[in-house]
């Protein structure tokens, strides 16, 4: 199975039961954990959002909640997306798990072996960052915080939760609980939709491998060979059409992310010019932020890497195509040479992983957000002053 790594981190977060979990009595208490974790989230994101609403009195309190609110709603979408889209991530799942996009040999097994040890380096890279941020600021609440009975995130409770420890203990709990989970169900979610995007690179060096090997081959004029060539039509056919279904899968989620994303990043940035640079603050600020520049990194990297796959930068598109041409056409039918025809002219075209139909997954459109960011951060400031 692929991703395994993101499927155990959901599976700790309650969010992905084991398909092999028949009993009911591992099902049922894992399903209530799973309920009880989105009722959690959920409910800080709204008791956060009420306090904007009813307590927020000056621009600076806003801005220092709007950013941790704002992380929170996004991690909630995604937890309820992964809920919703289980069976489409098992689909997808399956559809590179079988032929024929499964290795067949041990030069394609490498070949996917290599692109599932950088989408695992590239998460923990990710983990790192995050987790770095996560001990931080619990850290920063727990020494500095806790005595003043001030939680780590301003949220709207409908009593004072000051008044006694038991219900600050409660409510400190829960807060901490929806944050560290949350962070782990982001560290799951983000990469593995860069898993599925560094698996499209993976079917496309396979291909390139298969091309190769039948040119290799060309004395042999059998039936098989006509079959190989067939195959490899369908399976370059397939991998287009998979990239079409993670774009369906996961393209709302991104494009809230990316939305999400321009917001926190100015505000946060303003966050950090209102602190004590050498405060305790300041650093759980600036470890957020680079999570964050990490965060929107890797969608837009690994979003490069497919487009890059398939066009003459890295040549796999040209190493396709003259694989095609040094075919012996005169064995083929009809209807086989159209089908390498069509995979010639569709190797000209790269794959854009869209968000939204409108924001393209690529380095550019990273330079472009973080210019973004930065001119809502100078407007902010010039508001302040």
């Amino acid at each position: 199975m692929i991703l395994l790594l993101q499927f155990k981190i959901l599976t700790l977060c309650s969010l992905w039961r084991p398909s092999n979990w028949k009993s009911l009595w591992f099902k049922i208490p894992y399903d209530i954990l799973t309920v009880l974790t989105t009722i959690c989230m959920c409910i800080l994101t709204l008791l956060q959002f009420l306090y904007i609403i009813l307590l927020v009195e000056n621009s600076d309190d806003l801005t220092g909640c709007v950013f941790l609110s704002l992380t929170v709603f996004s991690v909630a979408v995604k937890m309820i997306h992964v809920l919703k889209a289980r069976k489409d991530i098992q689909r997808l799942v399956h559809i590179f798990t079988s032929e024929p996009f499964a290795p067949t040999n041990e030069n394609e097994i490498i070949i996917q072996q290599d692109y599932d040890r950088q989408i695992r380096k590239s998460t923990i890279i990710y983990g790192s960052a995050v987790e770095s941020t996560v001990a931080t600021t619990i850290l920063k609440s727990f020494l500095f915080e806790v005595k003043d009975k001030q939680l780590p995130f301003r949220a709207w409770y409908p009593s004072d939760y000051i008044a006694t420890w038991n219900f600050f203990a409660l409510a400190y709990i829960h807060q901490v609980y929806s944050f560290v989970v949350g962070s782990f169900i982001d560290i799951a979610y983000e990469t593995l939709i860069c898993g599925f995007m560094m698996q499209i690179c993976a079917q496309f060096e396979i291909l390139k491998h298969r091309m190769q090997q039948l040119v290799n081959e060309q004395g042999n004029r059998s039936d098989h060979q006509k079959n190989i060539i067939i195959n490899c039509v369908r399976h370059h056919n397939l991998i287009y059409q998979c990239s079409k279904n993670i774009v369906d899968v996961f393209s709302g989620v991104i494009g809230v992310q990316f939305f999400v994303s321009s917001l926190v990043l100015c505000t946060t940035m303003f966050q950090i010019v209102q602190k004590d640079l050498m405060s305790m603050q300041a650093l759980s600020l600036v470890l957020y932020l680079n999570s964050l520049f990490v965060q929107i990194f890797i969608y837009c990297w690994f979003g490069n890497e497919v487009l890059l796959s398939v066009s003459l930068e890295r040549n796999l598109s040209y190493e396709i195509g003259d694989a095609i041409y040094k075919i012996d056409w005169t064995m083929l039918e009809v209807d086989t040479q159209k089908g390498l025809i069509m995979m010639m002219n569709r190797s000209m075209k790269p794959i854009q992983i869209t968000t939204a139909s409108i924001i393209s997954l690529n380095l550019d459109s990273f330079t472009t957000l973080v210019k973004m960011s930065y001119s809502a951060f100078n407007l902010l400031q010039k508001s302040q002053n």
